[in-house]
C-alpha cells in the first residue's frame, strides 16, 4: 500500500467533522455560519472549542481553508486554556480536523503530525472517548435536525462514561426538551425530569432555566414571579443565542402578554443596543405583536419594526426566506406593493418552494384586506368568503379559550356511534389551525371527511359541505390554491339551491355555535329549528336542540314552560338512547320518579363517561329531587368504574365540593381531602384550562387550610394572561373568599367593585353589583359607599333604594 493511500485510510478512520457525514447544501452552511456567530464566544463558554471547530469546518466547506485553519487553531488554544493542559482527549476532534485540513491543503507532512497526536491520545482504539461523543453530539445537534436522535444517544453515552460534566447534561436536556417546543403540554414526564435535573445541576444556565419554566407553564403551573426574576438575570447577562432571551420573550408572549413581551424586548435592546442577535430576537417579538389581531398602532409603530428588520438584514449580510416573509407581512400593513417586491410572491403562488408558515399567511391576509388581487386568486377568495364553514362563521375566541375548547372536545365521546363525530373533528381542526398547527388541522378535517362518508355510506352528500369548505380554506391558507379550488368545486356541486342553507349546514353550524360561544346559543337554537323544519326526521338534531333550550333554564328547571317540557318529552320519545335528554326530562317532571331515576343512573354508569353521557344532569336531578347523599354515591360508583377518566374526576370533584358547601355544620374532613385530591388530579389533566378548577381547589382548601387557600388565590391574581371574563370571575370569587373565609369585608367589597368594573356581562358581574348594592343599603363605610355611587353613576346604573328598616 502506498504512503498516500495509507494516509487517506488513517484520515477516514478519524472521529472529526470531516468524517461525520455532514453534507448540507451551501445555503444551510451560510445559515449555520450566521447562527454560530450568535452563540456567545466569551471565555467562559464551555462549548467555545466545539464552536470554533464547527466554524472552521463550515469555512472550509465554503471555500475558505485559511479562515478554517485560523478557527481550528483558535479551537486548539481554547481547549488548552480551558483544560489547563496542552493535550488531552478533548483535542482529538480538533487534531483530526487539522489533520484533514492540512491534507486537503497539500501539506501531508503536517497532516501526519496531527495523525500521530491523535494516535497518542487514543488509548482504547475500539471505543470513542466521552469527549469525542459529546462534541459529536453537540455538532449533530447544531448541524442537522434529522440527526437529533443520534445526537441524544451520543450525549447519553458520554454522560454514562463521565457523569460529572454538567454542561453535557444541560445540552442533552435542551436537545430532548426542544423536541416539544411547539407542544410543550405534551412533553413526556421523563424529559421533564431530565430538564428539571439539568436546571438543578446547572443553575447558572439561563437557557435551561427558561426552558424549564416554559415546560412548567405548559403543565399549568403559575410561573409569573419566577419569569420576572429570570428576566432580570437574562438582561444582566451577555446576550447570545443561549442566553435564554428568545425563550424568555416567548414565555412573556404566551404566559403574560404580548405587551409585556414588547416592553421586555425594548428594555433588552436599550441594555444591549449593538447586539445583532438581540436585534433579531426583538424584531421577531415586535413583529408577532404587529401582526397579531389585537395590534394597536398607537402602542407600536410598524415603521419602527420595519427599520429594525432592515438593520438585522444589514448585520447578517442578507436574510432568510422566513425573515423576508415577515418583513413582507409588515410592509403589507402599509404598502402592499412594497410587500410584493420584498418577496417573489405572486397571487396563488408559493414563495420559492418555501413551506407554509404563519408569516406567509400574514402576507396573504394583508393582501386580502387590501382588496382583491389580480388573476386567479380573486375568484378563489370571493368563493371562500361565500362558504358556510368554521372560517366564515365569526368564531372568535382568545387563545386561552381555544385551548379550553380543545380540552373540552377531548371529553366529548369520539366512539364510532357518536352522531356528532364529524362535526367534532371539524371543530377540532378549526381550533388546531387557529392555534398555529395547520398540519394537525388538515388531519382532523380529513378524519371528518372519512367519518361523514362512513356514517352516511356515501362519498359525497350535503353533510360534507361544511367539511369541504373548511378544507378549501385551509389549503388556501397553506398556499395550495389549486387544492382549495378543487374543494370549492365540490361544494358548488353539492350546493343545489345557492340562496338557501342546506339543513345539514344549519345543524352543524348550530352545534358548533352551541359548543363555541355561550353568547350565540339563541342563534344556535334558531338554526337547529330551521334544520328540523326542513328535515324533521333527524332525531339527533331534535335532541340537541332540546338540550340547548333546556340548558338555558337549568337554574329554573322546576318552572320549565309547558312547550319546553313537551319539546323534551317529544325528543325523549324520538331518541330513547340519548341519556342526556332523558335525564333533563326526568328533572323537568320532578314527580314520582325515584325508581326510574335509579334505573337511568345504572344505564348512565354503564355508558362511557363524556360530556353527553348524562352524568351531570343526572346528579342535578338526584340532588334536587331525591337525595344529595345518593348523588355522592353515584359519583363514587362512577369513579370506581372509570378510575382514569378525567371527565369523571372533574364531575366528581364538583359534586364533592357542592356537598361540602351545602353542609351547615363542619363538613366531613375525609370528604374535603377527597375533593382536594380530585381537583389536583383534574388540574394536572387540564393544565392549560384550569382557572376555574384552581378556584374550586382554593375554596375547598379554605375549609381546611386558609393559608393554602390564600396562597392559591394570590398566585391566580398574579397571573397576567387572563382575559377580561376570566379576571372578572376571579375577582368575584376572591371577593366571596375574603368575606366568608377571612372575614375581610372591606377588601371583599374592593374586589367586587373591580369585578363589576370589567364590562363583561355575566353572572359574576351581576353578583358583584348585587353585593355593592347591599353595601350601600348597610351604609357602614361612608368612603366605600361614595366609591360605589361614583361607579354606579359612570355605569348609568340606578342602585336599589336603601332599606328604611
Amino acid at each position: 500500500m502506498s504512503s498516500a493511500q495509507s494516509l487517506k485510510n488513517k484520515l477516514k478512520a478519524l472521529q472529526c467533522h470531516f468524517t461525520w457525514d455532514l453534507n448540507p447544501r451551501k445555503p444551510r452552511l451560510i445559515t449555520l455560519q450566521k447562527i454560530l456567530k450568535d452563540i456567545s464566544t466569551e471565555e467562559g463558554n464551555f462549548w467555545l472549542g466545539p464552536i470554533y471547530n464547527l466554524q472552521g469546518f463550515i469555512q472550509n466547506q465554503l471555500g475558505s481553508p485559511e479562515e478554517a485553519l485560523s478557527s481550528f487553531n483558535q479551537a486548539t488554544e481554547t481547549f488548552q486554556q480551558q483544560k489547563h493542559a496542552d493535550e488531552g482527549p478533548w483535542l482529538m476532534v480538533n487534531f483530526g480536523n487539522l489533520a484533514w485540513l492540512h491534507h486537503l491543503m497539500g501539506e501531508d507532512e503536517k497532516s501526519q503530525d496531527y495523525l500521530s497526536k491523535v494516535d497518542a491520545l487514543q488509548k482504547k482504539k475500539e471505543e470513542l472517548h466521552p469527549e469525542v461523543c459529546a462534541e459529536k453530539a453537540w455538532t449533530l445537534m447544531k448541524f442537522d435536525k434529522e440527526k437529533k436522535q443520534q445526537a441524544a444517544e451520543l450525549f447519553q453515552r458520554a454522560i454514562q462514561m463521565q457523569p460529572d460534566v454538567v454542561e453535557w447534561q444541560s445540552s442533552y436536556a435542551i436537545l430532548r426538551a426542544e423536541a416539544f417546543k411547539d407542544n410543550m403540554e405534551n412533553m413526556e414526564s421523563q424529559v421533564f425530569k431530565i430538564l428539571r435535573s439539568a436546571k438543578e445541576r446547572d443553575p447558572g444556565n439561563l437557557y435551561v432555566a427558561a426552558l424549564y419554566l416554559e415546560a412548567r407553564a405548559a403543565k399549568g403551573e403559575l410561573i409569573q414571579g419566577e419569569v420576572e426574576m429570570l428576566a432580570k438575570k437574562v438582561l444582566k447577562a451577555a446576550v447570545s443565542a443561549y442566553s435564554g432571551l428568545s425563550l424568555l420573550l416567548r414565555l412573556y408572549r404566551n404566559h403574560k402578554s404580548k405587551d409585556d413581551a414588547v416592553k421586555l424586548a425594548k428594555e433588552a435592546l436599550e441594555t444591549h443596543p449593538d447586539s445583532r442577535y438581540l436585534k433579531r430576537s426583538v424584531a421577531i417579538c415586535l413583529s408577532k405583536k404587529v401582526l397579531s389581531p389585537e395590534y394597536n398602532p398607537e402602542s407600536l409603530a410598524i415603521q419602527d419594526v420595519i427599520d429594525l428588520w432592515e438593520e438585522v438584514k444589514e448585520a447578517y449580510h442578507g436574510s432568510s426566506t422566513r425573515e423576508d416573509l415577515t418583513l413582507a407581512g409588515l410592509y403589507a400593513k402599509i404598502d402592499i406593493g412594497k410587500a410584493d417586491r420584498t418577496v417573489s410572491y405572486g397571487p396563488g403562488q408559493l414563495v420559492s418552494q418555501c413551506k407554509f408558515s404563519q408569516e406567509e399567511a400574514w402576507v396573504k391576509e394583508s393582501r386580502r384586506a387590501a382588496g382583491p388581487t389580480v388573476g386567479g386568486g380573486s375568484s378563489t377568495e370571493s368563493g371562500l368568503r361565500a362558504l358556510q364553514c368554521h372560517f366564515t362563521w365569526d368564531l372568535e375566541a382568545s387563545r386561552q379559550s381555544l385551548i379550553y375548547l380543545r380540552y373540552g372536545l377531548k371529553d366529548v365521546g369520539t366512539d364510532e356511534g357518536n352522531f356528532w363525530l364529524g362535526p367534532i373533528y371539524n371543530l377540532q381542526g378549526f381550533i388546531q389551525n387557529q392555534l398555529g398547527s395547520p398540519e394537525e388541522a388538515l388531519s382532523s378535517f380529513n378524519q371528518a371527511t372519512e367519518t361523514f362518508q362512513r356514517q352516511k355510506h356515501a362519498d359525497e352528500s350535503p353533510w360534507l359541505m361544511v367539511n369541504f369548505g373548511n378544507l378549501a380554506w385551509l389549503h388556501h391558507l397553506m398556499g395550495e390554491d389549486e387544492k382549495s379550488q378543487d374543494y370549492l368545486s365540490k361544494v358548488d356541486a353539492l350546493q343545489k339551491k345557492k340562496e338557501e342553507l342546506h339543513p345539514e349546514v344549519c345543524a352543524e353550524k348550530a352545534w358548533t355555535l352551541m359548543k363555541f360561544d355561550k353568547e350565540k346559543k339563541q342563534q344556535a337554537a334558531e338554526l337547529f329549528q330551521r334544520a328540523i323544519q326542513m328535515q324533521p326526521d333527524v332525531v339527533e338534531w331534535q335532541s340537541s336542540c332540546a338540550i340547548l333550550r333546556a340548558q338555558t333554564l337549568e337554574a329554573e328547571i322546576k318552572k320549565l314552560y309547558a312547550d319546553r317540557l313537551e319539546e323534551l318529552r317529544s325528543a325523549k320519545e324520538r331518541d330513547p338512547e340519548n341519556l342526556c335528554v332523558a335525564a333533563l326530562y326526568l328533572g323537568a317532571q320532578a314527580a314520582a320518579i325515584k325508581q326510574e331515576a335509579r334505573e337511568l343512573a345504572e344505564r348512565v354508569l354503564e355508558s362511557p363517561m363524556n360530556n353527553f353521557s348524562g352524568i351531570n344532569p343526572l346528579l342535578t336531578l338526584f340532588k334536587k329531587h331525591i337525595s344529595a347523599d345518593e348523588a355522592v354515591e353515584i359519583v363514587k360508583e362512577a369513579l370506581r368504574r372509570n378510575p382514569d377518566s378525567r371527565y369523571t374526576k372533574r364531575s366528581a370533584a364538583k359534586w364533592y365540593t357542592k356537598k361540602i358547601f351545602s353542609e351547615r355544620s363542619n363538613p366531613d374532613s375525609t370528604r374535603i381531602d377527597r375533593a382536594i385530591s380530585l381537583w389536583e388530579e383534574v388540574i394536572a389533566a387540564y393544565p392549560q384550562s384550569s382557572l376555574k378548577e384552581k378556584i374550586y381547589l382554593a375554596d375547598v382548601y379554605a375549609k381546611k387550610d386558609k393559608d393554602k387557600a390564600d396562597q392559591i388565590y394570590k398566585e391566580l391574581l398574579d397571573q397576567r394572561d387572563l382575559d377580561p371574563a376570566e379576571r372578572q370571575m376571579l375577582f368575584c370569587r376572591y371577593a366571596k373568599h375574603l368575606y366568608f373565609s377571612n372575614n375581610e369585608k372591606s377588601s371583599s367589597i374592593e374586589f367586587h367593585l373591580e369585578a363589576a368594573k370589567i364590562p363583561e356581562e355575566s353572572k359574576y358581574r351581576r353578583n358583584s353589583i348585587r353585593e355593592l348594592e347591599k353595601t350601600l343599603e348597610r351604609n357602614e363605610d361612608t368612603e366605600m359607599c361614595e366609591k360605589i355611587k361614583e361607579f354606579f353613576t359612570t355605569l348609568n346604573v340606578q342602585p336599589s333604594e336603601p332599606s328604611q328598616e
